[in-house]
């Protein structure tokens, strides 16, 4: 990354610039920081901090978080309803889009309900 300038003064990394890391860690980490931020010179210069805190950073954050940014589907966790259940929690899902300024949305969802069962 040529003409790097630190974004934000101040942090752990303000002397340390891209060719001062491996490659791959910075790879990693901007990746990583990216689901932060949609900014990619702040998103270096925040993998940048880490990795002169820890040259290691990034690949000991996946050993940690080996899922990191994905979405993980346990299929135990999984719970199948039918019947008054459901309709209850079809109705939960439009209260919340209500409560939360989704009211065109939470309408559609209780129309749909509706038709489903035949109101």
């Amino acid at each position: 990354m040529t003409g790097y300038k630190d974004q934000l003064p101040g942090g752990i990394g303000d002397e340390t610039g891209p060719a001062d890391v491996d490659a791959e860690q910075l790879r990693m980490g901007i990746k990583v920081e990216l689901e932060h931020t949609g900014d990619r010179l702040l998103a270096t210069e925040i993998a940048l901090d880490h990795l002169t805190e820890d040259p290691e950073y990034y690949t000991k954050l996946a050993r940690i978080e080996p899922h990191h940014g994905e979405v993980e589907r346990d299929e135990r966790e999984l719970t199948y309803i039918e019947g008054d259940e459901l309709v209850r929690a079809i109705e939960g899902v439009a209260d919340l889009l209500f409560e939360r300024g989704a009211a065109e949305l939470g309408g559609q969802v209780l129309g749909w309900l509706a038709t489903a069962r035949g109101m």
